[in-house]
């Protein structure tokens, strides 16, 4: 199936960055707020229970009588969760937005005709200028236990050129495990693999031979669930595999692709990886993209790109040249 699609400039992804933004200011402010509001109550009512004051000693403005030291201690202890809580969220949600050149520098590459290296070797070694003028290039997004170079070398021998970004080398990125309703034991990770598309996008201007009209991005479980929520028009088409579009973590839920990209869906019916109740895959959300193919089969495998790697192969081929 071949499809003339429009194609505009490359635009950033600025939506998620500005929430990054938000999220780390309001994460300060929470910090600043929770801290007075902890000094004070030590300062207030720490005395009446240090044995240096008898408890009915203190009273509000009010006239009632101070609180009752076990809830004192309660209220004491949730603010105190709520300090941590907000200077680990204000740190994580910077940190996520600083470096993804990380990710980028470690890169696996694969050439055209399978040849797999790293993105510093790529370059030292002058790779880039012998790929062939015209030749698709796939950003490839890991899933969540890291970088496998099976499907980057299969793609590779099928005569494109692969990038894929190593997440896992960013600071403090654990791997991500996915908990009951899709919702993620490393909820900052589609944060962190929407970063390295950015700046990947960022990069691959400079790179020679890279044809900034013919992307395709391609995202297997953690990297799929990214790939459904790049906002940007930059992609001739997107495959996702290993995620079928739904979860309750809402802000990463749906289908964020514009409807000029062509897109591939394979997932099972009963994905053991993923909760299937909230749908089995993304075809409901795909109905009115004018390109689209969903491979939706029975069973519970998690990964089946060996299986249909032939589709995998032809949609890329069809959809971005």
């Amino acid at each position: 199936m071949t499809s003339s699609l429009p194609r505009t400039n490359a635009k950033s992804n600025t939506g998620h960055e500005i929430s990054l933004r938000i999220g780390a200011l309001l994460a300060a402010v929470l910090l600043a707020v929770a801290s007075s509001l902890l000094n004070n109550l030590q300062r207030v009512y720490w005395p009446t229970y240090c044995g240096c004051q008898k408890v009915n000693s203190v009273r509000f403005a009010s006239g009632r009588s101070p609180m009752n030291k076990t809830a004192f201690s309660a209220l004491r202890r949730a603010l105190a969760i709520v300090v941590t809580v907000c200077g680990l969220v204000g740190a994580t949600t910077v940190h996520a937005a600083d470096d993804a050149n990380l990710a980028w520098d470690a890169a696996l590459v694969v050439l055209p005709g399978g040849r797999n290296t790293t993105m510093r070797e790529a370059l030292a070694a002058r790779d880039f200028d012998r790929v062939p003028p015209g030749t698709v290039t796939v950003l490839y997004l890991h899933g969540s236990a890291g970088q496998t170079p099976h499907d980057p070398t299969q793609f590779g021998k099928a005569g494109f050129l692969v990038i894929g970004p190593d997440s896992m080398k960013r600071a403090n990125r654990p791997v991500n495990r996915t908990l009951p309703n899709n919702v993620a034991s490393f909820p900052q990770a589609p944060t962190y693999r929407l970063q390295e598309i950015k700046y990947a996008l960022r990069q691959m201007p400079s790179l020679p031979n890279i044809d900034m009209k013919r992307l395709v991005l391609f995202g297997h479980s953690e990297g799929g669930k990214a790939a459904a929520n790049w906002t940007g028009p930059e992609f001739r088409a997107a495959v996702i595999t290993g995620w079928n579009c739904h979860t309750r973590d809402t802000y990463f839920d749906g289908l964020k692709l514009p409807k000029s990209t062509a897109v591939l869906n394979i997932v099972a019916k009963k994905d053991n990886e993923i909760a299937s109740d909230l749908g089995s895959s993304c075809a409901k959300l795909l109905t009115s993209y004018p390109v689209k193919e969903v491979i939706n089969p029975d069973g519970t495998a998690h990964w089946m790109n060996n299986i249909y790697l032939a589709d995998i192969l032809r949609f890329m081929r069809d959809n971005a040249r």
